[in-house]
């Protein structure tokens, strides 16, 4: 049996800029999702991905449109083997706070 993780929503606590961040999050190397978020705001996200080995490191982007800059806003490692199924990572260098929700799930092969 393999596992995988359910991602539900980006919560957005507090945005690095003034208006609204664009970020992308990635599973490992890959994009999973990106897009425009402002402060007190959230994006649903509804995707499954299967972990390709016991853990996979999620990172938080932060891109800087008009100066052309990329910074990390955190990282966090998801692990089949990290307790509650229901869990949350949080996101909050560079004055940012953004708060992932997810779930650790079964994939039927």
């Amino acid at each position: 049996m393999r596992y995988g993780v359910e991602f539900l929503e980006l919560t957005c606590q507090e945005s690095r800029n003034p208006d609204e961040d664009l970020v992308t999050l990635n599973i490992g190397d890959s994009p999973l999702w990106s897009g425009r978020i402002r402060s007190k705001s959230k994006a649903l996200i509804g995707t499954i991905k299967p972990l390709a080995g016991e853990a996979a490191t999620l990172r938080l982007w932060h891109t800087e449109v008009g100066e052309r800059t990329i910074s990390c806003l955190g990282r966090q490692v998801v692990s089949r083997d990290g307790g509650a199924p229901d869990a949350e990572a949080a996101f909050t260098r560079d004055g940012a706070h953004y708060t992932l929700s997810y779930r650790l799930v079964r994939i039927q092969d």
